[in-house]
């Protein structure tokens, strides 16, 4: 399946950021490229993990961090990978 999975906005009063996020389930059509970490995530020795929609769920638990910023990630990605899951039948 493609196409549009939803929208996620985000209202960040400690910043007074308002953020707007697009997610769409797309086919991968050629070999994935290096990342391109900023200096705080190089610094926090990041790096991808590629594993399926499933695994990744399960990977994503609410709750694992403390951060302010990481907080609205971390809801966002597990509110649009499980909506994402929803609409994908299942092989």
């Amino acid at each position: 399946m493609q196409g549009e999975v939803g929208i996620v906005e985000e209202f960040r009063a400690k910043w007074k950021l308002h953020q707007t996020s697009y997610c769409f389930l797309a086919t991968v059509i050629s070999p994935k490229g290096e990342p391109n970490f900023t200096e705080h995530e190089r610094v926090r020795e990041f790096e991808p993990l590629w594993v399926n929609p499933e695994e990744a769920l399960k990977l994503l638990t609410l709750g694992q961090t403390t951060d302010y910023e990481e907080r609205f990630i971390e809801e966002r990605d597990h509110t649009l990978l499980a909506k994402a899951l929803s609409l994908t039948p299942k092989l």
